[in-house]
């Protein structure tokens, strides 16, 4: 993680006997290439630390997962969004750390209401009504994919 300044590690699994984890970043680099810096954002899966028990899941659960990794690519594009609308101030590093904690707060309230509205994928018509909403969330904010 050498080359990333802020790092946000994001585990998912519903407690300590859930089939299913995923191992996911939100992350925040300065980047210098070519006399130009910049600021970029990514999101990071690792497969290798992300696993399920098979005979442990069921389809709802395998198609809960991925709306995690979804709500961390709303938010790291929402993260560009106000990186590309910032204007330098006399304090930046303050500055790109308040946006970064305001987006990281938000992220973690969608991740937590995801979980809480469909039951961690047991409520089906939640479980739609979110994925409709997740979509529609990255259909919007598609300029900054």
């Amino acid at each position: 993680m050498g080359r990333f300044s802020r790092c946000a590690k994001l585990q998912f699994a519903i407690c300590s006997q859930h089939p299913v984890r995923l191992v996911l970043f939100l992350c925040h680099a300065n980047q210098r290439q070519h006399n130009h810096s910049g600021n970029r954002s990514y999101r990071l899966f690792l497969p290798e630390g992300s696993w399920y028990k098979p005979g442990k899941v069921n389809q709802h659960i395998l198609e809960h997962e991925p709306g995690h990794f979804d709500i961390t690519e709303i938010h790291a594009r929402k993260f560009r969004n106000a990186l590309e609308d910032y204007r330098p101030g006399k304090n930046i590093k303050e500055d790109l750390q308040k946006i970064y904690q305001r987006i990281e707060t938000k992220r973690d309230q969608m991740q937590k209401a995801y979980d809480r509205e469909t039951n961690h994928s047991k409520n089906v018509e939640k479980e739609k009504h979110w994925q409709q909403k997740i979509a529609g969330e990255l259909h919007k904010l598609k300029h900054w994919k």
